[in-house]
């Protein structure tokens, strides 16, 4: 009995700390242009993050447009989140946001 108890004990440890927090749905990222009807921007490529390895770009001028809405309502630029640790890169490819990565 003692040993089944030890094996549970071990498994649900095991279980919480696999948990990935940021698979949750506290937030969703947006591009805000693709809602406007007339926007356009220059076209040359604007780096919105890096890290040790790679320098992050979108297609134009358009950082300000791509947020994090989260749900109690607020939201903050793509660039200021990943910033803040409040999300990955990878989350951009969940949400279908198209940018450019090239090696440093």
């Amino acid at each position: 009995m003692k040993r089944l108890l030890t094996s549970i004990a071990i498994l649900i440890i095991l279980l919480t700390g696999c948990t990935n927090k940021n698979t949750n749905n506290d937030y969703k990222i947006v591009d805000k242009t693709l809602e406007m009807n007339d926007f356009s921007c220059a076209s040359v490529l604007e780096r919105f993050y890096e890290d040790d390895k790679y320098a992050y770009s979108y297609s134009c001028m358009k950082s300000e447009y791509i947020v994090v809405q989260y749900n109690d309502g607020s939201e903050e630029t793509v660039s200021e989140a990943l910033k803040n640790g409040k999300i990955k890169i990878e989350d951009l490819d969940r949400f279908d946001i198209k940018y450019y990565k090239s090696e440093k």
